[in-house]
């Protein structure tokens, strides 16, 4: 049997496309499918069955995960306009802009043209808001940025951010590819909720903009606030849409885990042990626990951050813009179920793919959410199956 990553496809890859990266010959190639996800494709006349691609790949490669006891904090940036603008405390701006002014480059992801979302390289503080805030869908990262955070790694310090698949294909090949020089790669995790499909970001666009040109976007719009955040798009005519996350069309197709990759279903990667050197995201829903709520700050925003090695405590300590205070893991764990638990699979997913392209966005969305009695019951009944299986599977 041929020894490539085609092999191994199926609901476990999360196309972070560390495969690509890792193949020689340049024998492999992203294709996306019906539902605008992105999967590796092997040339066969190519392809010398190596096996470097199931090697560098995060699920399938068998590599342990690094433990630390785990550090959990609340943070913020002491700048109150950078923490504005951030998604919800501006810890990721503190890091970023350190790592920056001592020389060093930072990769996440970011809105490019038609506001498609990928990785790009940053390499200068003022270039660094295009990667602050959250994008809330599937971030493409090419073998050629692959390539140059291994290169860069030879001469700086870099710090990349993705989701939890992302910098664990990260760092599993530059493990491979630049070995002598880890010390320099930093790499932070956010908490992951899931990764929508760039096709529903594109019909939900295509719906909002009309005949307009979206030239920019904000998942997390604080204009009301951290707690009553906004998707807000603007157009190259000056015009804007804003709409409330929760009760709009964009926010609760992704909370409703509506159009999720499948591997974020069961998700290989919620596990207490961590690859990155550090996870950040929301606070607010930790904020829930008693003992945590004097951190929530529904105005500004607060972030919360876990510390999975040395080399990530050694980083918070040096942070000199930004306030941390330790807090008790076990009170963190109790609201943030992301940490541990994948996202329930929507019962109208199936259906929903196939109305994209077909359906007004907003319409797909509003049906999914007419909770009849039975549907409600037929979809406990669904997700809990989905759960159990889930949990038999990990074992």
């Amino acid at each position: 049997m041929a020894n490539h990553i085609e092999n191994c496809l199926d609901r476990r890859c999360t196309g972070c496309n560390a495969c690509v990266a890792a193949c020689p010959r340049d024998a492999i190639s992203l294709k996306k499918n019906k539902e605008g996800f992105w999967y590796p494709q092997v040339d066969r006349e190519k392809c010398v069955n190596c096996g470097l691609c199931i090697q560098g790949c995060p699920v399938y490669s068998g590599k342990e995960i690094r433990f630390l006891p785990p550090k959990s904090y609340a943070a913020w940036n002491k700048d109150d306009e950078v923490r504005k603008k951030s998604s919800s405390g501006g810890l990721f701006s503190s890091i970023a802009d350190q790592v920056l002014r001592k020389g060093g480059v930072v990769y996440g992801a970011a809105y490019g043209e038609g506001c498609k979302v990928g990785h790009i390289r940053v390499d200068s503080p003022d270039r660094l808001w295009r990667l602050r805030s959250s994008k809330y869908v599937h971030s493409l990262i090419t073998k050629d940025i692959y390539r140059r955070v291994a290169e860069d790694l030879k001469e700086r310090r870099v710090f990349f951010t993705g989701t939890p698949c992302q910098t664990a294909g990260m760092i599993t090949y530059c493990e491979r590819m630049a070995p002598d020089h880890l010390d320099n790669l930093l790499t932070a995790e956010v908490l992951c909720h899931g990764v929508p499909s760039p096709k529903s970001w594109k019909e939900y666009l295509k719906e909002v903009a009309g005949d307009r040109k979206v030239v920019g976007a904000n998942m997390r719009d604080k204009r009301n606030g951290w707690s009553k955040f906004y998707v807000s798009l603007t157009f190259e005519d000056g015009t804007e849409h804003a709409e409330s996350f929760f009760d709009g069309v964009w926010g609760p197709s992704f909370f409703s885990n509506l159009f999720l990759r499948e591997s974020c279903y069961e998700c290989n990667f919620k596990r207490p042990t961590k690859m990155a050197d550090l996870t950040l995201g929301d606070f607010w829903g930790a904020a829930r626990e008693d003992e945590l709520r004097k951190y929530d700050d529904a105005d500004k925003g607060t972030s919360v951050v876990l510390v999975n090695s040395e080399k990530g405590e050694k980083l918070l300590k040096e942070l000199e813009n930004c306030y941390l205070e330790e807090i008790p893991y076990d009170c963190l764990k109790k609201g943030l179920y992301v940490l541990y638990r994948s996202s329930n699979r929507n019962f109208h997913r199936k259906w929903a793919f196939k109305q994209l392209g077909r359906k007004p966005f907003s319409e797909i969305v509003r049906h999914t959410r007419r909770n009849t009695v039975p549907v409600m019951v037929v979809r406990k009944l669904w997700m809990t199956k989905n759960s159990v299986v889930a949990k038999f599977k990990r074992k």
